[in-house]
């Protein structure tokens, strides 16, 4: 959160990190501080500028921002330990499984359309804006699409609505990804993307006729799935009720920890799951949303010994996904979204 914001692409294809207020406010405070230790759990965001804009203020005898790193200098600085390095510490190998699903016929069938319309769309745009011109609205249909059915379809939605009032072109790439933000800074919303499409008063390029019909009938299958559980959602689901159930016991002692970047998509899985029996006391959910002192009492609960605590499955968003212990009693997480980020992900 004190490391520059991710590089945008200015002419020529260089790239700058952006200072955040954050930024500013700590490296005046390194000014006045002859001793300075950082001390952080996140990989930095992968752009050297960024990286080395954070040593220059650890030391700037050794480093400056932007210039080459110098890995040596960065080896008499920096420590990194990962739990591999713990051998005493009882950590067991991570073991990383992939959940495979085969998409329904209509599943198929949207896919199919959407990477039509993306395409259609990224030809109009280089057509009209240059070769290099890309329409960054598109990433975000595509995020949501792999994201459930529900989510894609508000998306696409906002999308929609956005293209024919006169305004503002859509913001930068970084803007829309909103690659280092998370819905915690946001409340409810989903996070930078949605509210980019909401703001933008139009689309870079005009939607033509046959981009509006693909759309209307994109959001009409999304919706479709209001309240029910697409292939990769029901995958999930026999995954619980096959290792957290016990057949002709009901619940054993297992839990499970569900992550989504969308509180949209948390939402639906939330209604499927309750509509499957799984809800109730079972289930505890954490978005950008959940006060500090609810947020703890269901970190409280979800680490109780299962003989006392009836709670089986969290729901979160990245709100927690940063400085809450939940392994006391779990050894299962599910990432139901793959970042585009691996150190997201990470």
């Amino acid at each position: 959160h004190v490391a520059p914001s991710s590089p945008s692409t200015i002419a020529g294809g260089r790239g700058y990190a952006v200072d955040t207020q954050r930024t500013v406010a700590v490296r005046q405070l390194a000014e006045k501080c002859e001793h300075r230790l950082f001390l952080s759990a996140t990989p930095h965001n992968g752009y050297t500028e960024s990286f080395t804009a954070l040593l220059e203020m650890v030391d700037p005898q050794r480093f400056a921002r932007g210039a080459d790193l110098d890995e040596k200098a960065l080896q008499q600085v920096a420590v990194r330990r990962l739990k591999r390095d713990l051998p005493d510490e009882g950590f067991l190998p991570r073991s990383v499984k992939a959940l495979w699903f085969d998409p329904a016929l209509d599943e198929s069938d949207a896919y199919d359309k959407l990477i039509a319309f993306t395409r259609r769309r990224n030809t109009a745009v280089k057509q009209e804006r240059g070769k290099r011109a890309s329409d960054l609205a598109t990433i975000i249909l595509k995020k949501r699409f792999f994201s459930s059915p529900v989510a894609f379809a508000s998306t696409a939605q906002a999308y929609l609505d956005a293209r024919g009032d006169e305004g503002v072109q859509l913001p930068d790439y970084d803007d829309i990804l909103g690659d280092e933000a998370s819905d915690e800074e946001e409340g409810r919303a989903e996070q930078p993307e949605l509210e980019a499409l909401r703001m933008a008063k139009r689309a870079q390029v005009a939607l033509t006729t046959d981009d509006i019909a693909d759309l209307k009938e994109l959001i009409a299958w999304g919706h479709h799935y209001d309240g029910r559980p697409d292939s990769k959602l029901d995958a999930l689901l026999q995954l619980i009720e096959g290792e957290l159930l016990i057949p002709g016991f009901g619940w054993g002692d297992e839990r499970i920890v569900v992550f989504t970047e969308y509180v949209s998509t948390l939402d639906w899985m939330r209604d499927v799951l309750e509509s499957r029996g799984l809800g109730g006391e079972r289930l505890a959910i954490i978005d950008g949303s959940t006060d500090t002192e609810t947020r703890e009492e269901i970190r409280a609960r979800f680490t109780a010994p299962p003989r006392n605590e009836p709670m089986r499955i969290l729901l979160a968003t990245d709100a927690a996904g940063e400085g809450i212990d939940l392994q006391t009693y779990c050894h299962r997480l599910v990432s139901f979204d793959i970042p585009f980020n691996p150190n997201r992900l990470e």
